[in-house]
This record gives structure tokens, C-alpha cells and sequence, in this order.
């Protein structure tokens, strides 16, 4: 019997919408060429400004919808509560970037043994707001100081290792205590190369970066011999900045 267009299964977007079976398209670097993202005005409390922009391809208008400036998220390591942390920051873009000689923006890096290594800024501050936001390393530091060199990075604290990732970055938060939050910036000045630009001439800085937090916590056993252990995991927030005006 013959096929019929039927209500939302069948849109009629007036060109062909599907791939074969068994090929990698649609894929990251084929989406529209023009973007559409919020941003806060600044000084403004939810106040949002749409920022359209057209890219010469779209592999640029993907990455731009993912750029952020900086993440933000919680950490908890108590040890009485056998509390754990670790975060995963993915850059979904990246391997387009940088599979040529000289990587394209927003990265700048291209693949060596040690990754590609993007550099980053860490601060962490406690439940009092006590800070720390300079002299703060990873451990194992990359070459060159602190960066994110793979595609998916997992950073754990205070040596918990939820995640148990081979190529963990580990933050000791000891200078301000086991619990708390941290923000890992990708743009420390507006001269930074972390830098994506529009056919219009919106630039957005930082890295085209999403991820979470996981968090563990062990208490063993209660009186009957149940497992009392719990997990969760924590979408990460963002900061965006866009030709000069941040979030």
C-alpha cells in the first residue's frame, strides 16, 4: 500500500530530511548556518538580549550555541558523610577544530601526545564564601599549567575519584575546606585567543564546553544491613560573554 504524509511524522520540510542507514550525517558540523543564543545585558538581572549571527559554516554556529566563558558548579568531599566529587566537561566540537595543521577557533591548540590543551583559570570558594583564586593547580598539572587537553575531561577533588577516570585533574580544596564551589574560567582577558566571530562581527568568548557534576556519598550499612549509599548528578551552570557584554 501506498505511503501517506500523516500529522508530525512526516513533516513537509519541502526538501529530503533523512540519511542513509549506517552513515555519521547529520552530525555536529552540518547544522544551519545561523545561531540563535541569550545573553544578559549587563548590569541587568534577567533581562535577556537575543544574539543572532550567521556563520560561514555550521560547525561555527554549533559551536557558538555551546560557547561559555566559565563553569560553575558545587563540589562535596566531607569525609564523615563519605562524600566524593568529580566533573565532566565535554567539548563536543573539538575534533572538528582541530584536525588540521592549524586548529581553527575557538581552539587553539592542535593533538600532541598530552592532548590538546586548552588553558583554564580555577577558583573555588566555601559555604562561607572564603576564597581562593590564585595558586590554585592541578595535580597532575598538564604541560604548560592548567588546561583541559581531551575532547571529554573529568576533574575529581580532593583525590575522591567517583568516576575513577584514568586521566583525572585532581583540585585540592584544603585552603578553603571539603565543600563548596568552584568556577573554572576559559577566558582571562579580552585578549584571550578563546575567541569565535560572526559574519557580523559578534565575537563569543570561551570554549564550547557542557558537562555535570557527579557526586557519591558512602555510609555503608544501616541496623538491618541495608545500603545506605547515594548518588546524583548536577547539570553544570554557565557564564556567557558575547562581544564584550557578560552574563
Amino acid at each position: 500500500m501506498a505511503w501517506e504524509k500523516c500529522c508530525f511524522f512526516d513533516p513537509d520540510f519541502g526538501f529530503p530530511f533523512h540519511t542513509d542507514p549506517g552513515t555519521l550525517l547529520p552530525g555536529l558540523q552540518t547544522a544551519d548556518t545561523v545561531s540563535t543564543v541569550f545573553v544578559s545585558q549587563q548590569g541587568a538581572t534577567n533581562v535577556p538580549t537575543v544574539v543572532n549571527s550567521t556563520w560561514v559554516n555550521g560547525l561555527d554556529a554549533t559551536s557558538s550555541v555551546l560557547m561559555h566563558n566559565a563553569v560553575m558548579n558545587y563540589f562535596v568531599t566531607n569525609e564523615s558523610i563519605g562524600a566524593g566529587t568529580d566533573w565532566v566537561i565535554t567539548f563536543p566540537t573539538k575534533r572538528f577544530h582541530i584536525q588540521t595543521a592549524i586548529p581553527t577557533p575557538p581552539f587553539t591548540e592542535t593533538f600532541t601526545a598530552d592532548g590538546a590543551c586548552e588553558p583554564v583559570g580555577l577558583a573555588i570558594w566555601n559555604r562561607e564564601e572564603r576564597a581562593q583564586t590564585g595558586g590554585l593547580d592541578f595535580s597532575p598539572q598538564p604541560p604548560g599549567g592548567n588546561a583541559l587537553c581531551w575532547e571529554t575531561n573529568v576533574i575529581t577533588f580532593n583525590n575522591s575519584s567517583v568516576l575513577g577516570s584514568a586521566l583525572e585533574l585532581n583540585v585540592d580544596t584544603s585552603s578553603v575546606g571539603p565543600d563548596g564551589w568552584m568556577r573554572l574560567s576559559f577566558v582571562n582577558s579580552i585578549d584571550d585567543d578563546h575567541q569565535l566571530a560572526s559574519l557580523e562581527g559578534n565575537t563569543f568568548f570561551g570554549l564550547p564546553a557542557i558537562g555535570f557534576a557527579t557526586q557519591e556519598y558512602v555510609n555503608g550499612v544501616d541496623q538491618a544491613g541495608v545500603l545506605i549509599n547515594y548518588g546524583g548528578m548536577f547539570d553544570h551552570a554557565f557564564s556567557r560573554q558575547i562581544s564584550g557584554s557578560g552574563t
